[in-house]
């Protein structure tokens, strides 16, 4: 999906709620602002894809304050409380009948997807402590677009799997799946980003929840991307979505990159699960509301 016009006013709010936090003297953040509608004046075009414009947006963001990690503590605490709900989401699944399991388990990776502090509508500023109610109304919304048995008959023939993952937080209901994928025998291969950026899972929060321990392998995307990008994936990335026999993709912003892409991609191996997160998404699907994606391409 390429960016729209539309879609300029919701950079501008997302990294100027950033900057709002990061940066703590109004002239400086006055001026780095500037260079911010300054840039998307230069180089805002719609033949991109809209995460293209919010990392370059947020890689500014992060030279300008010199911070490494920003929202550091807010990921460690996004991560810790995933992990509390995964407890309870994995009590709730063990007694079901393993294809019922798995669907159980793709609806909830898929909700986890509204545990996003970047989001527009929710911000920087989203209660981490509202973590498990916002999430238990999701799952239990119907999904505006439901694939879900395609998608059980494509995991069913899969003997490999590339899981793309999005945000801390939500990893830990992505790890109920992976573990699911694997003790039906499939091969997990997880991909995580180079670097901090916004939400976004690294190596380091892979780690921290015990994604070794779960998937058979762990590679990067690319660097700090918003999502993966098609001009900056890594060569693991890139050998693996040609080598598995489905991609399980998370987020609004990898849905960005995989449906601009689909005329290329083999049909029925590329599976979206994300929550909407903007208008311009939404009406794709037919709705307005933040409502969860269940997509095979």
């Amino acid at each position: 999906m390429r960016a729209q016009t539309r879609c300029l006013q919701c950079f501008i709010d997302d990294i100027g709620d950033a900057a709002q936090l990061l940066i703590g003297d109004e002239g400086r953040r006055r001026e780095f602002m500037q260079r911010v509608r300054d840039y998307l004046a230069a180089e805002f075009d719609t033949a991109r894809i809209p995460s293209h414009f919010i990392t370059h947006l947020h890689r500014l963001l992060k030279r300008e304050t010199g911070i490494e990690v920003p929202f550091a503590d807010r990921r460690r605490r996004a991560n810790e409380a995933g992990m509390n709900l995964a407890r309870e989401i994995a009590r709730r699944s063990q007694d079901l009948e393993p294809e019922e399991r798995l669907a159980f388990l793709i609806r909830w990776a898929t909700a986890a997807n509204a545990l996003d502090f970047r989001t527009a509508g929710a911000g920087y500023r989203f209660d981490i402590s509202e973590l498990a109610a916002r999430l238990e109304s999701t799952f239990a919304e119907t999904p505006a677009a439901d694939d879900t048995d395609q998608v059980l008959d494509a995991l069913d023939a899969a003997s490999s799997v590339l899981y793309i993952l999005d945000n801390v937080g939500e990893i830990a209901l992505d790890l109920l799946l992976i573990e699911e994928l694997g003790r039906r025998g499939t091969r997990v291969t997880a991909g995580v980003r180079g670097g901090p950026i916004t939400s976004d899972v690294t190596m380091e929060d892979a780690r921290a929840v015990g994604l070794q321990n779960l998937a058979d392998e762990l590679i990067l995307t690319g660097p700090d991307t918003l999502g993966i990008s098609p001009e900056e994936m890594s060569d693991e990335l890139i050998q693996a979505l040609e080598t598995h026999d489905v991609t399980l993709s998370k987020g609004q912003a990898n849905y960005y990159a995989f449906s601009e892409s689909r005329p290329d991609l083999p049909a029925g191996r590329t599976v979206c699960l994300f929550t909407t997160k903007c208008e311009v998404v939404g009406e794709q699907f037919g709705v307005r509301d933040k409502s969860s994606i269940i997509k095979l391409l």
